[in-house]
C-alpha cells in the first residue's frame, strides 16, 4: 500500500511539472529611451527566476525573452518593470 502512494505520488509530481512550459515573449515597451535603459531592463528581468534568453533592443523598444510558466508570470515579468520605470505596452507569445 506504501509503494502505491508513493508511486501515486510522484507521478503526480512529475505530471505537474510536465505540464509547466517554457514560451517566448515578444515585449514592447514604453520608457526605453536609450542603451542605459536596456541594460537597467536586462538587468532586472535576469533576475526573475524563471526568465532566460533576454535580449534587448532599444532602439526599437523591443524584448525578447523566454519564460518558464512554472516558476513565473507575465504579470511578475509586467511587476518587476513597472517598478523599474517601465511599461510594458504589448506583449506576445512568439513561436521560434
Amino acid at each position: 500500500m506504501q509503494k502505491g502512494i508513493t508511486l501515486l505520488v510522484a507521478l503526480l509530481l512529475i505530471g505537474g511539472t510536465a505540464l509547466a512550459a517554457v514560451k517566448a515573449y515578444s515585449l514592447t515597451f514604453k520608457g526605453m529611451h536609450c542603451k542605459k535603459c536596456a541594460t537597467n531592463i536586462q538587468k532586472a528581468l535576469n533576475k526573475i527566476e524563471g526568465v532566460s534568453d533576454v535580449q534587448v533592443n532599444w532602439e526599437n523598444k523591443v524584448v525578447r525573452l523566454k519564460l518558464d510558466d512554472s516558476k513565473t508570470s507575465l504579470d511578475e515579468v509586467k511587476r518587476v518593470l513597472a517598478d523599474s520605470g517601465y511599461e510594458v505596452k504589448e506583449a506576445k507569445e512568439v513561436r521560434e
